[in-house]
């Protein structure tokens, strides 16, 4: 058994060549500190620490079924083949030492067989926890999810940092949807919109008609009925319309983080529920990069017959158009749309 602190932390866990990891958290950088090709299995904790988009590329690498979740885990295990470490590190430069800054770490690397064997029985426990917590891809999916919204609420208040957190851009290759509305695509039909100034000042103070482009970079109406379908945390992929609800084709689709809901925030008609977007994301990535082959994949895929209800244009004159309607179809949309971009990029 060897005491380990530092930047030895780094070095042990290459020795170790780790199998299975049971961790708290991971960070945005953990492909840094492990060989991928070895790694079978991880357990860790959904809960804000952990980098939503890290647990992405884990499970588009090792699949769900070698992916689990364990709320309450705690504990750092690294188990290989000959050698394991236990100790305070989670996976991420700020834990194992590998930043300037990082936490002050400590634990052993161990090479005896019967410790190992022990480690593996509590790794076992571990995930027969996990499995019992989680016990369907959905749960574990929702779960993921929910810990999207929470990071990306987190980061953009800079309770979390976007240098230590933010996993960065993704190609739509790498995204699968996690749920019916992992985010909403909606159309902005032409609409010259008009704020409360009295309603939005209660939640933000500072703004008024001088100030509001300085503290929002981008502001979305929906309808109130919206209000129940819409999440703090989540993205917005909007689209300009022409004038017949159509998809314009002067205009690009454009990404826009929710950061608050604010209910009468605009006096539109019909479009009083407001959703803002506060300046400065602290480095947060939408779910993947709109790439001009995937802006042309996307268009492909709006206006073909089988997804008018994502476009007013289906939407009789008496009728609104709702986000809810797209939600089932949602899944299919973003299946269709990675098979077109595919293409427009062979």
């Amino acid at each position: 058994m060897e005491l380990i602190y530092g930047d030895s932390i780094c070095k042990s866990l290459i020795d170790v060549a780790p199998t299975r990891i049971a961790v708290a958290y991971i960070g945005s950088d953990w492909r840094k500190f492990i060989n991928l090709d070895l790694l079978d299995e991880i357990i860790a904790s959904p809960t804000l620490g952990s980098n939503p988009g890290a647990i992405r590329e884990l499970v588009i690498k090792l699949g769900w079924g070698n992916v689990h979740f364990l709320t309450r885990l705690h504990s750092k295990i690294y188990i290989g083949e000959t050698k394991a470490a236990l100790g305070s590190f989670n996976l991420s430069k700020n834990g194992l030492g590998a930043n300037t800054g990082s936490l002050e770490e400590a634990g052993v690397l161990v090479d005896k067989a019967e410790f190992i064997a022990q480690l593996l029985e509590l790794y076992d426990y571990y995930k027969k926890s996990a499995t019992q917590s989680f016990p369907s891809i959905q749960d574990k999916e929702l779960a993921l999810k929910s810990l999207e919204d929470a990071y990306n609420i987190a980061a953009s208040a800079r309770i979390i940092t976007s240098g230590e957190h933010n996993a960065g851009m993704r190609s739509i290759t790498d995204f699968t949807p996690l749920c019916d509305d992992d985010f909403y695509i909606t159309p902005w039909e032409k609409l010259d919109l008009s704020f409360n100034y009295d309603v939005i000042a209660a939640r933000f103070p500072q703004i008024n008609s001088s100030t509001i482009r300085h503290v929002f970079s981008d502001t979305f109406p929906f309808s109130p009925s919206c209000c129940s379908q819409l999440k703090k945390g989540r993205w917005i992929l909007y689209w300009k319309t022409t004038n017949k609800g159509k998809l314009d084709h002067r205009s690009t689709p454009t990404w826009m983080l929710i950061d608050d809901i604010i209910v009468n925030g605009a006096t539109n008609p019909g479009y009083e529920l407001l959703a803002v977007e506060i300046n400065g994301h602290n480095g947060l990535s939408p779910p993947f990069e709109l790439t001009d082959n995937v802006i042309k994949a996307f268009v492909q895929t709006l206006e073909s017959k089988e997804f008018l209800l994502f476009t007013t244009s289906s939407v009789p004159e008496d009728a609104e158009w709702s986000i809810k309607n797209t939600f089932p179809l949602f899944k299919r949309f973003i299946s269709e749309w990675k098979r077109a971009s595919k293409d427009a990029t062979n």
